[in-house]
């Protein structure tokens, strides 16, 4: 499971707690007066290296969009808060053409890959995958023939279904951004790949935070389109489709 602060909103990022006992008395007050600003703007909170969803208002979107793509994978450490009998939605790839969400309303803790491929949306899950209090690691993949959903890195449920990739161009957010599908839960280390990653490519980088390689042209940064953490508290563009423009991240 991936280690973290459970902090509330509203509070910041946080150090190890080795560290923390050295602090000084302005490093509290700074903390508390942060902690307080990000309260009245009702900004999901940065905690212990994670965001915090709460509300029907919280979410997260690029500001600038991804090219259309043939593969892709999106992948995603999530610690839900809740497991009510609704949609709660973790990540979205432009208009529909990619998602990945938990699906209450069909079946307790349902874990649920989705892609619009032909102008139809084939989906992939997996009844009672989330569980309330734990890290998990979610990815789905498509390769142009097969969708594949993992939980934790392991293989959980797969299709075939044909046709080819569509409605990928546009945004990327996190949560829900029109007030329904909202998530209650906690997100960290998002990636969006234009490739369909393997399940030993998964299971290697799940666990280390951030990539190994030190430019975006090596082979373990190959694809990668996207990638959120909240240790820069932005959306990083490593290998931009569309524009060389940063892809930064809108707080709501």
């Amino acid at each position: 499971m991936k280690p973290t602060s459970l902090a509330r909103r509203g509070a910041l990022l946080e150090g190890s707690a080795k560290t923390r006992g050295n602090r000084s008395s302005f490093y509290f007050v700074a903390r508390a007066l942060l902690g307080l600003i990000l309260a009245v703007l009702s900004l999901p909170a940065l905690a212990g290296n994670c965001l915090v969803l709460g509300s029907s208002g919280d979410y997260a979107s690029t500001i600038v969009g991804i090219g259309s793509v043939t593969n892709i994978t999106l992948e995603a450490w999530v610690y839900p808060n809740d497991m009510p009998s609704r949609i709660e939605r973790y990540i979205t790839v432009g208009a529909e053409g990619a998602v990945i969400r938990m699906n209450g309303s069909s079946s307790p803790g349902q874990l649920q890959f989705y892609i619009t491929t032909s102008g139809v949306v084939r989906s992939v899950s997996i009844d009672g995958a989330m569980t309330t209090g734990v890290w998990h690691h979610v990815t789905g993949t498509w390769d142009g023939t097969t969708m594949k959903l993992y939980l934790d890195g392991n293989l959980v449920a797969s299709a075939t279904p044909g046709g080819t990739l569509q409605n990928t161009y546009g945004s990327v957010v996190l949560s829900k951004n029109d007030g329904s599908e909202w998530l209650n839960a906690k997100l960290d280390d998002v990636r969006i790949w234009s490739t369909a990653r393997t399940q030993t490519q998964i299971l290697a980088d799940m666990q280390i935070g951030k990539l190994q390689g030190t430019s975006p042209t090596t082979a373990a940064r190959a694809g990668l389109i996207l990638h959120f953490t909240t240790a820069h508290t932005s959306f990083l563009r490593t290998r931009p489709l569309l524009t060389t423009e940063p892809a930064e991240v809108a707080m709501h």
